[in-house]
């Protein structure tokens, strides 16, 4: 009896708040050390190249854990547009110790991206890309088709990690513009690489236009139908020239951006090229499965791939106005 009555004390006393508020006290305390700890090193860091990088670190482990609570794979998508500004801003506005000069080449930068970021914010917008439940239509594809752990990897590693510190490379000519602002100021080659960019983005903003309006007449009931609505895909317009010209348009214009590094630098090849080439392979990984998707929906679309380019813009005799 006095066991059992010893044991009922212990767990009788366990459930009281003074012992267990110790517990959940360290636990609390060693989190908080940590998270103090990367604020101190963002916030303190030398340079603004340290600091992005933890950023994305921590980004990267956000993004992960919410699409574990959500079971949403595109919170990514979500921050796209919002984090090469983001960390192009932190570049051009992160104070210099040493010959503090002119920030025109980083600010001239952060303004491209920001101008890029608000397109693209407002192309995803309204498409309904920041409702809670909006997810792209391609992970559900991907879950069906790999193990579970396979696709719970491919979230960690790709989705979370690779993905987000992609975006950070984007904005890599910036860091190298931030570095020599002092030494080497603002010229010629920096104003034509600024409409270069410019230009891509209008371009890249008609064919979402196009893509759009295409997409807003399939949704027509009793409408004359167009050739493409019959098909079911878009190709006249810019996508009479190109099968993605938005996405021609989105990989040259991070290629442009990446000059910034080369007229800043001097380097013609350095290391900022992670940044295009990552987003190159991404989009051609990316695009392989949105046209088999395209080719397996629409029977034409293979039609349409034997005489139009994938993303460089060329000539097409396009296909025929007739659709039965």
């Amino acid at each position: 009896v006095s066991t059992q009555s010893t044991g009922t004390q212990k767990k009788m006393s366990f459930a009281d708040w003074v012992l267990v508020k110790p517990i959940f006290q360290d636990f609390l305390d060693f989190y908080h050390k940590i998270l103090e700890s990367l604020l101190t090193n963002i916030t303190q860091a030398p340079e603004p190249l340290t600091a992005s990088l933890h950023v994305a670190t921590i980004l990267s482990i956000l993004t992960w854990v919410i699409s574990q609570i959500t079971r949403n794979y595109s919170i990514v998508d979500r921050l796209w547009s919002l984090l090469p500004p983001f960390y192009a801003w932190l570049f051009a506005l992160w104070p210099r110790t040493q010959n503090p000069q002119s920030l025109n080449r980083p600010i001239l930068m952060a303004l491209l991206t920001t101008i890029w970021g608000l397109r693209l914010s407002y192309n995803y917008a309204r498409k309904g890309g920041y409702s809670l439940t909006a997810e792209d239509y391609r992970w559900a594809i991907i879950r069906k088709k790999y193990h579970w752990f396979a696709f719970e990897l491919l979230n960690l590693v790709f989705i979370c990690f690779i993905q987000h510190f992609l975006l950070l490379a984007l904005s890599f000519p910036s860091a190298v513009a931030w570095h020599v602002q002092d030494r080497v100021p603002i010229n010629f080659f920096d104003w034509l690489i600024f409409f270069g960019f410019l230009c891509l983005v209008v371009f890249e903003t008609i064919a979402d236009q196009q893509q759009w309006n295409f997409h807003l007449k399939k949704l027509r009931k009793g409408s004359a139908r167009s050739a493409d609505v019959r098909r079911g895909f878009l190709s006249s317009g810019l996508w009479r020239f190109s099968r993605h010209p938005n996405f021609f348009c989105e990989i040259t214009m991070w290629w442009v951006y990446y000059l910034f590094s080369v007229n800043a630098s001097g380097n013609y090849f350095n290391w900022c090229l992670v940044g295009p080439v990552g987003l190159t392979l991404l989009f051609q990984g990316s695009t392989d499965l949105t046209e088999k998707i395209s080719s397996e929906k629409y029977p034409l679309y293979k039609e349409y791939q034997k005489v139009t380019n994938r993303f460089i813009p060329w000539f097409s005799k396009g296909l025929p106005n007739k659709v039965q």
